[in-house]
């Protein structure tokens, strides 16, 4: 059973920066696999060897917002899920319940997002209207709708997962708080299609 979404196949933790255009913004997933288990073709988001489904969130390494791209977000992974550090949650949860600190045998696969740009005459009213500089209108309008984006696609596969499975994958935090509401605090409810 597919979640629906299509991922790239799935490339060795070492060789992540080889994904095709792994400086955009977009959804991953990260498993571990016994090298010879190692599925073909596209990568599936609910896979029982998935330890965790993230995005970029448009972050910088300090927290403030940005455009986010996938590479950021895995050099993140790897320095939280073999130190332990902060940076990014899901690595320090792959820290802390003894996964591997070399990352061996561990894949990732992404859903790159191109970014929608709002129409020059869309920045002009808003810019106009809030009395701001176009470049911030643009640049406001471009972060939240993408962030957005990212972040209800996230949600959705993790939420997928957990109805497959009746849990979230292992270094998530939260899952959807309408399915397990003693685990999550998200606040969203999805509409399921049963």
């Amino acid at each position: 059973m597919s979640c629906g979404a299509s991922f790239s196949k799935w490339f060795p933790w070492a060789d992540r920066n080889t994904i095709p255009d792994c400086d955009v913004a977009g959804v991953y997933v990260i498993a571990q696999f016994r090298s010879f288990t190692i599925p073909k073709g596209a990568a599936d988001p609910c896979d029982t060897n998935i330890l965790y489904i993230g995005q970029t969130g448009g972050q910088n390494r300090d927290g403030t917002r940005s455009d986010g791209y996938l590479s950021a977000r895995w050099d993140e992974w790897e320095l939280s899920s073999s130190t332990g550090k902060r940076g990014h949650s899901g690595g320090r949860n792959y820290h802390q319940l003894g996964y591997d600190p070399k990352l061996t045998n561990v894949f990732v696969a992404s859903l790159q997002f191109q970014f929608a740009f709002p129409s020059t005459d869309e920045i002009t009213i808003r810019a106009k209207e809030m009395r701001l500089p176009s470049t911030i209108i643009k640049r406001v309008l471009v972060s939240f709708r993408n962030g957005y984006d990212l972040l209800h696609v996230e949600r959705h596969l993790i939420e997928k997962y957990c109805l497959k499975y009746g849990q979230r994958p292992p270094c998530n935090d939260n899952v959807p708080s309408n399915l397990f509401p003693e685990k999550g605090s998200w606040g969203l409810v999805f509409a399921h299609n049963h």
